[in-house]
């Protein structure tokens, strides 16, 4: 059996993200066609190249020749309130004199993105931001890598009550929050990437950016990120400043009457309120908008996560809240709709790191399917909550993976009459345990959940497959 979709190291396995990126310049065309306009000054240049990719073959090239700028323009902001703003940026051993600095991103007058060079500190980098006193507020300066390094910035106007923000990211970590400010008279037309301003008579050489984008808020696009993986090399970050949903999403699943959601999550010391929780994967009816089934965490003295499913009269059933630690945790949530009207035979099995923890069984939801499946941020967020969580390897199937404990009987959301195979089809791993696969010799049927079912010990995983009996790799 394969997974039927998976995130793990692109964000482009997703088929959408929320909230979607407005514009992104990454050059993938071969051209300057991403950008609205391109600004080249003097003897400066702004290039498509291949030498400037961090994703892909293209990336942005900028040659700083003298004071002159040289930068790319996206101009489709138009009296923004609320924005995102995110780049990769490689210093390449830019020359630069002790102490020099100059504006690397550039939002009119409102918004500077800044890099110094020190020869006692190397490359660094802050945020100025305008307020409505005409002067501006800003963050310290943060190192940076000479090499590859990811940039956010998320900001947003007052509402009138010195109530606005501008959050600072370095490679997926919160640097530094700029909060209380009174900024209702700013608002953002347009953003430039490059050599935008301010630049020293030291300062000379070639420097290196890609993925340039930005979008509209409230709320901040999940982001690749090397900080965030679990195996791999990256894993998808999210970044939470305010209660707006944000995440990706599948949109395979079909009507499915059976979903799997798995996934790695980490709360990364996520800040919560006692008591706040939110969503962090869900099966989705999208004809009709709700959950049919979801995950959630909660911090309760301590992280936790629970399920819960949703009947046809509109109430959930929750399990009991699992204890997780602050760091990557497995979760696995396996739902079956109820066989038809009358039949009351819906059930949930929920796992945490390979355990089985609980059956929610007797479920009224012959009505309910999933349509789309979503991980990240997806509801519920709370004004206590902020930080940066990480999710990897996150995926959905419509068949069936089941656990059991190598000493314990067998858990299993079957018919009892079902026989297993003898032998398993094959094994793969979940952190440092091996797990085996089984599949039936014959066709799944409904269902009510058993506690044991004669198997060969020790069996750590059992995979049922319906109706065909094709091997796990054969999906």
């Amino acid at each position: 059996m394969a997974w039927d979709q998976t995130f793990d190291e692109e964000m482009s396995d997703w088929d959408a993200i929320s909230p979607a990126w407005d514009q992104i310049a990454d050059g993938e065309e071969g051209d300057e066609s991403d950008w609205d306009a391109v600004v080249e000054n003097g003897s400066s240049l702004f290039d498509v190249s291949t030498d400037a990719e961090k994703f892909g073959t293209y990336g942005w090239k900028i040659t700083i020749d003298g004071n002159d700028t040289a930068y790319g323009a996206l101009t489709d902001p138009v009296g923004e309130t609320a924005m995102t703003i995110d780049w990769w940026l490689d210093p390449n051993s830019l020359t630069m004199a002790d102490n020099d600095a100059f504006n690397i991103v550039t939002c009119a007058a409102e918004i500077f993105c800044q890099m110094t060079y020190s020869t006692a500190l190397g490359f660094r980098s802050r945020v100025i931001t305008l307020n409505d006193s005409a002067g501006y507020d800003s963050t310290s300066w943060y190192s940076i890598n000479d090499a590859w390094n990811h940039i956010r910035i998320v900001w947003a106007q007052s509402s009138g009550s010195d109530d606005g923000y501008l959050y600072f990211y370095l490679d997926g970590v919160l640097q530094q929050a700029l909060t209380g400010l009174d900024n209702d008279g700013v608002s953002i037309d347009e953003v430039y990437f490059g050599a935008t301003g301010g630049i020293d008579d030291g300062t000379s050489g070639i420097f290196y950016m890609d993925d340039c984008a930005w979008s509209d808020g409230p709320g901040s696009p999940p982001f690749i990120s090397t900080e965030a993986e679990y195996a791999g090399t990256y894993g998808m970050a999210v970044s939470v400043e305010e209660t707006t949903a944000r995440y990706g999403e599948f949109t395979d699943p079909s009507d499915d009457t059976i979903c799997v959601l798995d996934c790695w999550l980490d709360p990364n010391t996520l800040t919560m309120a006692e008591n706040d929780e939110y969503i962090f994967a869900t099966g989705v009816e999208a004809g009709a908008g709700v959950d049919a089934v979801r995950l959630s965490l909660k911090y309760s003295s301590g992280y936790v996560v629970y399920a819960s499913a949703r009947a046809d009269d509109d109430a959930y059933t929750a399990s009991s809240e699992y204890s997780i630690s602050d760091a990557y945790t497995h979760v696995r949530l396996v739902w079956f709709a109820s066989t038809g009207d009358g039949n009351d035979d819906g059930f949930m099995l929920l796992y945490i790191d390979g355990v089985f923890k609980e059956a929610v069984t007797g479920e009224d939801n012959d009505t309910l399917n999933a349509d789309t499946v979503r991980y990240g941020a997806v509801s519920g967020l709370d004004a206590g909550t902020s930080g940066v969580f990480f999710m990897d390897d996150c995926q959905w199937s419509d068949d069936i993976y089941l656990y059991a404990n190598a000493a314990s009987a067998v858990q299993a959301a079957v018919d009892p009459s079902l026989q297993w195979t003898t032998t398993p089809t094959s094994a793969s791993a979940i952190g440092a345990t091996t797990f085996l696969h089984y599949i039936f010799s014959t066709p799944l049927r409904a269902r009510a959940p058993v506690t044991s079912l004669l198997a060969e010990a020790p069996i750590t995983t059992l995979h049922a497959k319906a109706p065909d009996t094709t091997l796990i790799s054969e999906k």
